[in-house]
């Protein structure tokens, strides 16, 4: 193992650095060519390079059955942009970036460092930093609607491209602004956040910190985000918590409380629950009758409803083998015997695939690094990941 100096070794800085620009700062970096070249992307493109120089290689057999399940769509993806090119550079990248070359950093180049992750190292830095931008995202929502300005802070809260543009990334509530914390927007904070929830809720003691990471969720004022976080509390209580009706009845209580308050408090209309145009995704269903088995369209962008996007940009094809890829980790999941750890990790996949039907976010930096980590992570076979249960965190699940 490399270390640096006698006390730190280089796994834990991997680790720290990667949590801390993945998680807490995921919009630090800059631009080129109005593709985005974030901190965490170059860190985690760093250390993959570094994998190529260890001495022994491991790839378990469940992280390349998820692998070779990517394969289906990769081909069918490069099929599409060869036989019927492109319309923006960038989503190429960002579509390369999410179904191959992180699905071989998380399946295969780090397969054997997953199953020897430093949990309680990692634990540690997760819980601290979704607190961490649920504290300073509702800091920033209040601050923004009392000054009627965002703390932009170059290179590490915003990309430095995006500095004075915060307004314009589809936020404002008419009279209010969503919570947006690290991530400059709302959908996708909450989308991000979602997706690690159960793990936060098992591993996390403190019903107000809790509390504090739900309330950020309901501040992003996102009907997607509203959904993921009922489905979350529902399916949490049934299928993880030991105390199931204290565990649902007070999140439930919590959430359509403000589910509620909030349209009435800042006086949203109607159209702010239940939108004629479907918060601007009317659009999506645009063409929807044209799709074909392979698309013979050039490829542009993947809507916000992801299923829709997928089927006009790849076919009817396309959409099945998507479906495959992303389905396949829970489906290894669920043929064996999960603890608590592993049904949080598999619930916070499920809550992505479901409300990818309504905002998926997919070739938004960091959703697709996010997902096939979460992925990686419940099929990596640690041996000290089930004991986490009873031996680091004997009240996780309360």
């Amino acid at each position: 193992m490399i270390v640096i100096s006698k006390k730190i070794p280089f796994s834990k800085i991997a680790i720290f650095l990667l949590v801390l620009f993945l998680l807490f700062f995921p919009k630090g970096g800059f631009k080129i060519v109005d593709i985005p070249l974030t901190w965490g992307y170059m860190f985690l493109g760093l250390f993959s390079l570094f994998s190529f120089f260890r001495n022994f290689y491991r790839i378990s057999k469940d992280h390349l059955y998820a692998f070779l399940a990517t394969i289906p769509f990769q081909v069918i993806y490069l099929y599409t942009l060869i036989n019927n090119g492109f319309s923006i550079l960038g989503f190429v990248f960002a579509l390369v970036l999410s179904f191959t070359y992180l699905p071989i950093v998380f399946f295969l180049l780090f397969s054997s460092q997953l199953e020897k992750l430093d949990l309680p190292f990692f634990y540690r830095l997760l819980k601290k930093g979704m607190l961490f931008v649920a504290i300073y995202g509702i800091f920033l929502f209040f601050y923004k609607q009392i000054t009627l300005k965002f703390i932009e802070i170059p290179f590490l809260t915003v990309n430095f491209n995006d500095m004075g543009h915060l307004e314009e990334k589809h936020i404002d509530k008419g009279l209010v602004f969503k919570l947006i914390s690290t991530y400059n927007n709302g959908n996708l904070y909450g989308i991000y956040m979602l997706m690690l929830l159960p793990l936060y809720t098992y591993l996390e003691n403190s019903q107000w910190k809790k509390l504090i990471v739900r309330l950020a969720l309901i501040l992003t004022l996102s009907r997607t985000v509203w959904i993921g976080l009922l489905l979350h509390e529902i399916l949490y209580s049934i299928f993880i918590a030991k105390n199931k009706k204290s565990s649902f009845w007070l999140s439930s209580l919590l959430f359509l409380g403000f589910f509620f308050l909030i349209p009435w408090y800042f006086k949203f209309s109607s159209n702010f629950l239940m939108g004629k145009n479907l918060g601007g995704r009317i659009d999506s269903f645009i063409g929807i009758s044209d799709i074909s088995f392979l698309s013979t369209q050039p490829f542009f962008v993947i809507d916000e409803i992801v299923y829709l996007g997928i089927g006009k940009n790849f076919g009817i094809f396309g959409l099945i083998t998507f479906l495959f890829a992303m389905t396949m980790p829970l489906l290894l999941a669920f043929s064996k015997t999960l603890s608590s750890v592993e049904k949080a990790l598999a619930l916070g996949l499920c809550i992505y695939l479901i409300i990818a039907g309504a905002d998926g976010a997919l070739l938004l930096i960091p959703t697709m690094c996010f997902y096939w980590f979460i992925a990686a992570f419940l099929l990596a076979k640690h041996p000290q990941k089930n004991e986490t249960e009873s031996l680091v965190y004997p009240q996780g699940s309360q």
